[in-house]
């Protein structure tokens, strides 16, 4: 494993020991976890061998749809379908690669204008999709923990920020109709 792989992992692990209080972001960082681990190793083998049927992106694409399609049956939370948001994100990312053309259709210009080329801005943009559901889950357990301490001085100082942020995150609230 490469070491920004690593530090994911890591980064990974430290948000789940924040938000070890919401169980449901346990599960579903739990299911990232391993979709992120299945579809390196998968690289990692067609790298060596590639007598595989399916090409990596592609493989990767469909470990990630496995992970939206369980969030769409089961979540609940709008934290938890912003999070579900990044993975289509990162789904449309793996798309574009397995269809020839497309990729640099939609990135070229930002790779040529970052200087970087079409590869490695495929792989950042699948990070970026990593570190941005962790930095949801892990935002929304420090928001959970932050609500939880109700005589706490500081939630008074910043209940006024408190209240629309857990009014929008972490209400419960029926899936919207396209989710179901």
């Amino acid at each position: 494993m490469a070491v920004y792989q690593s530090t994911l992992l890591i980064a990974a692990g430290f948000v789940a020991a924040v938000a070890w209080s919401l169980p449901r972001a346990i599960v579903w960082m739990a299911l990232m976890a391993l979709s992120f681990v299945a579809s390196t190793m998968f690289w990692e083998a067609h790298a060596i061998d590639s007598g595989f049927f399916i090409y990596p992106a592609m493989f990767a694409g469909l470990c990630d749809t496995v992970v939206v399609l369980t969030m769409h049956k089961h979540a609940v939370l709008r934290w938890e379908m912003r999070v579900a948001n990044v993975i289509h994100g990162m789904i449309f990312v793996n798309v574009a690669w397995q269809i020839p053309g497309l990729f640099h259709w939609a990135f070229g210009g930002l790779a040529a204008w970052i200087g970087v080329s079409e590869q490695f801005l495929y792989g950042a943009l699948l990070d970026l999709g990593n570190w941005l559901a962790l930095a949801i889950i892990g935002g929304t357990a420090v928001i959970q923990m932050g609500w939880r301490h109700h005589g706490s001085r500081s939630r008074r100082a910043i209940g006024w920020l408190l209240g629309p942020i857990r009014h929008h995150l972490l209400a419960h609230r029926p899936a919207h109709s396209d989710w179901r």
